[in-house]
C-alpha cells in the first residue's frame, strides 16, 4: 500500500490480491470491486455482476432474507464498534465444492470485506439428481442459504445436492437454513 493511502481507504493494492475484495459504503452499497470479483463472476457465469455495473447495489438486496440478521449483525459490529469479523461459508457450484473465509473490515466511510479460498474440490458424491422429491405442490423448491442443498420432501429431514438446479434452476425457489447450517454456522436453534 502507498505510504499515502489510509488503511481505512480503498486501495489500488487490492486490485491486484488474488482473493475476492469489495468495499461498501455505509448504507452497504457496492462502492469497489476488484480484479478477481470479476474474474470470480465471469467464471461462474454471472458476467453482469462484473465491474462497474454492481456498483451502487445494496447487499442486504442480494443476501437471503433468512441471512440478512446474521448479516446485519456483522455488519453492525464492523461500523459501530469498529470491530473486525469474519465468518467462513460455503460457495460451491455444480461441479466445485468451495469454501471462503470472508474478513469484515471497517473502512472510514463503510466496510470492506475480503473473500479468501479455503478449501476447493470436486464431489465425491452426488447424493441426488432426480428433482421431484425436491419440488412441493406448488412448485417451489427450498434450498439453503448458506451450503445451498435442497430440502428433500420425501425425508425431511434431508438436504440434498442437486447439482441439476445450479444448471438449470427451478422457476420458483425458496430459501431456508438446513439443520446442520443453522446450528454451525448460525447458532440457531431447528432448520427454518
Amino acid at each position: 500500500m502507498p505510504s499515502n493511502a489510509s488503511p481505512h481507504e480503498w486501495s489500488p493494492a487490492f486490485d491486484g490480491n488474488s482473493a475476492v475484495i469489495y468495499a461498501v459504503d455505509r448504507n452497504l452499497r457496492l462502492t469497489h470491486t476488484n480484479f478477481a470479483w470479476d474474474q470470480f463472476a465471469c467464471e461462474n457465469g454471472a458476467p453482469e455482476l462484473a465491474g462497474d455495473r454492481i456498483h451502487g447495489v445494496c447487499l442486504m438486496d442480494v443476501i437471503s432474507e433468512v441471512l440478512r440478521p446474521f448479516y446485519e449483525e456483522r455488519y453492525r459490529r464492523v461500523t459501530t464498534e469498529q470491530q473486525e469479523q469474519w465468518h467462513v461459508f460455503e460457495c460451491s457450484s455444480p461441479e466445485a465444492y468451495r469454501r471462503i473465509h470472508m474478513r469484515i473490515l471497517p473502512l472510514t466511510q463503510g466496510i470492506l470485506m475480503i473473500n479468501s479460498l479455503v478449501a476447493e474440490s470436486g464431489f465425491q458424491q452426488i447424493v441426488s439428481n432426480e428433482p421431484s422429491c425436491y419440488v412441493s405442490e406448488s412448485g417451489i423448491v427450498t434450498v439453503c442459504s448458506h451450503c445451498r442443498r435442497v430440502k428433500n420432501l420425501l425425508d425431511k429431514s434431508r438436504w440434498d445436492w442437486v447439482p441439476s438446479f445450479f444448471t438449470h434452476p427451478p422457476a420458483k425457489l425458496s430459501h431456508g437454513l438446513c439443520s446442520v447450517c443453522t446450528i454451525y454456522h448460525y447458532g440457531l436453534t431447528g432448520s427454518r
